[in-house]
């Protein structure tokens, strides 16, 4: 199992009012950053398939990303989710020195607690 940082940039008119808002805030730079875990083992795929921490893409999927979402709360999806990750994006994703089965477990862990980000 792996993990990388995913950064991604979309064009800022295609970015919510709070998108916009967090770029400018931001300098401009990724619109999003987020953990890809890819080659996912099967009790790690077991958890992220769970409904009450994962949108229905990541049910079942060997490489899903964690991210906090438009709720400001965190939740599984697969990477494939043309509704988050689309064409109009690009993506780069960049290797972490982590045990990715451990970071996996603890980010099953934060989202089953559903903290909500203030920002």
């Amino acid at each position: 199992m792996r993990a990388y940082l995913i950064s991604a940039v979309w064009p800022v008119h295609r970015l919510t009012t709070l998108g916009q808002v967090s770029w400018v805030l931001t300098g401009g730079g990724s619109c999003h950053l987020g953990i890809f875990f890819t080659d996912c083992t099967p009790e790690a795929i077991a958890a992220h398939s769970d409904p009450l921490i994962a949108h229905e893409t990541a049910h079942g999927q060997p490489a899903v990303t964690w991210d906090i979402w438009y709720t400001s709360r965190p939740l599984f999806q697969s990477w494939t989710n043309k509704a988050y990750y689309s064409h109009f994006g690009t993506y780069t994703l960049y290797a972490l020195d982590v045990d990715a089965e451990k970071l996996h477990a603890a980010c099953v862990r934060i989202t089953e607690m559903r903290p909500k980000s203030k920002w």
